[in-house]
């Protein structure tokens, strides 16, 4: 990392490059590194341009946009001296017409959009009342309303695909036999893929949740997590006729009149009914509140099994099932330990345990899981316990408490994030100081895991719900 600290005229040579290169990618590749050395120079320094409260939790969407209580207030990070621009300001929303999810996105190039509006940024949201609504997200005008339906109350938007598909899933119902009900949509322009419910006749009566990724049905237990073929759901169980959004549907109960799916009251038919279970493709125990991921080339993925207090997470091959490593966490503590596969690059796995950051990394050809580094944050420490308190009149304070005793007041990674086009992690690291914490906000070095440069947080408690979101030069702090 000693390229930063030759300054400005390293800055200075890296400009000209960007001005003479003709190539947009390697343009592109200087700017990165002309961000990167920006950042990491000792005289720059960070200030607290902006705050703003919200009373719902704030988003940042695409396209450094930030948006405030429930998307009616919108902001844009290209304000003079760093302070976001705000782009609009709407009235609350009507009580019957709050939302419980929403997504952001934009309407792909290749695709042909039902409105012109719809290659603006756009807003998808669930509502309480049973629709789904795509506004533009600046206007706030509808540009698509879909009635789901009367009788079964949907609660919860999420991707299928990113950018892709869209899953609606309602409130899980164990009472009933048929305790979800599954919407899947694509967009661009809004089209219904299939409508079916999931029964614990079929799928057991240990269901914990059900979700759809990628052409898969992921079916969680309270011990395991099942993938079935989603592909094989619509070849098999599709009923007769099709149900398409803005036609007239015709069942095949005579009794019962044609209507238009999703135009109110009416709201979409049941166009697929599982009799059966679909061929399993893959199953492991795991932990439903953490999930399986997925990373490596070939697969390798890492699950939860969780065991009292400790908590074991494997690495194993996907073809064989071996365990590569165990990489034994502490699920009990105040911050329970995270292991997750890196932001960028899948074949290296970082884990969060307690103030330590380590990294590891699989080898394809060997098999094996190395480790890559290990930071400690001593220095930070280190620097904090060498501060005694001093009274009033100059005395040392001493302590008459163990740092064990309060476990809040530990030194932890809080947060962690990554920027690509900067090539740096950045932890958010508290440290005690007194009754208290302090925090700081650590640029690393994505190869070494090395502390290049540490920023004082002026509020973070450790004890609230708070994130943090890097947008090149720009940190954001959302409690």
């Amino acid at each position: 990392m000693a390229a930063y600290k030759e300054g400005e005229h390293h800055v200075s040579n890296l400009l000209f490059r960007r001005t003479i290169e003709l190539d947009d990618n390697l343009r592109d590749v200087i700017t990165s590194k002309i961000v990167h050395n920006v950042i990491l120079e000792p005289t720059v320094s960070f200030e607290n341009v902006w705050h703003k409260t919200s009373r719902y939790p704030i988003c940042i969407g695409l396209d450094r946009r930030i948006y405030f209580n429930n998307h009616t207030e919108g902001y844009f990070n290209d304000g003079p001296g760093g302070e976001p621009r705000r782009l609009f300001h709407f009235p609350p929303i009507r009580q019957e017409e709050r939302h419980c999810g929403a997504l952001l996105y934009f309407c792909h190039i290749r695709d042909k959009p039902l409105f012109e509006e719809e290659k603006e940024v756009c807003l998808m949201i669930l509502t309480y009342d049973g629709f789904l609504k795509i506004l533009n997200a600046d206007t706030r005008k509808v540009l698509r309303s879909v009635y789901l339906s009367t009788a079964v109350p949907f609660r919860y938007l999420s991707w299928a695909e990113y950018l892709e598909s869209v899953l609606v899933k309602s409130a899980f119902n164990r009472a009933r036999d048929n305790v979800l009900s599954l919407l899947l949509f694509k967009i661009h322009p809004l089209k219904l893929i299939v409508h079916f419910n999931i029964s614990k006749q079929i799928f057991g009566n240990q269901l914990y949740d059900i979700s759809i990724s990628d052409d898969l049905l992921l079916v969680f237990t309270h011990r395991s997590c099942k993938y079935y073929s989603l592909q094989w759901i619509l070849d098999n169980c599709q009923t007769t006729p099709a149900v398409q959004l803005d036609a007239p549907y015709h069942s095949r109960d005579p009794l019962t009149p044609s209507f238009i799916p999703g135009v109110y009251p009416n709201g979409i038919p049941i166009n697929c009914i599982v009799t059966s279970l679909p061929p399993l493709l893959f199953e492991t125990s795991c932990n439903p509140t953490v999930g399986v991921s997925f990373g490596g080339s070939p697969f390798i993925y890492l699950h939860n099994r969780k065991s009292n207090c400790n908590s074991d997470f494997l690495i194993k091959d996907f073809r064989s099932g071996r365990v590569l490593k165990n990489l034994m966490t502490n699920t009990a503590q105040f911050h329970p330990d995270v292991v997750a596969f890196h932001f960028e690059d899948y074949q290296r796995i970082l884990q969060i345990s307690g103030c330590t950051l380590s990294c590891y990394r699989y080898s394809p050809i060997t098999g094996s899981i190395d480790i890559c580094y290990v930071n400690e944050f001593k220095e930070l420490m280190d620097e904090q316990d060498n501060q005694p308190l001093i009274s009033s009149r100059g005395r040392v304070i001493k302590r008459l408490y163990k740092k064990e005793q309060l476990d809040y007041l530990v030194s932890a990674v809080q947060d962690l994030d990554y920027e690509n086009e900067t090539n740096l992690l950045y932890a958010v690291i508290t440290v005690p100081e007194g009754e208290q914490t302090i925090a700081f906000l650590c640029f690393l070095d994505d190869k070494t895991g090395a502390v290049t440069k540490k920023v004082p947080l002026p509020t973070w408690s450790p004890v609230g719900a708070q994130t943090m979101k890097i947008l090149v030069a720009i940190v954001y702090i959302m409690n």
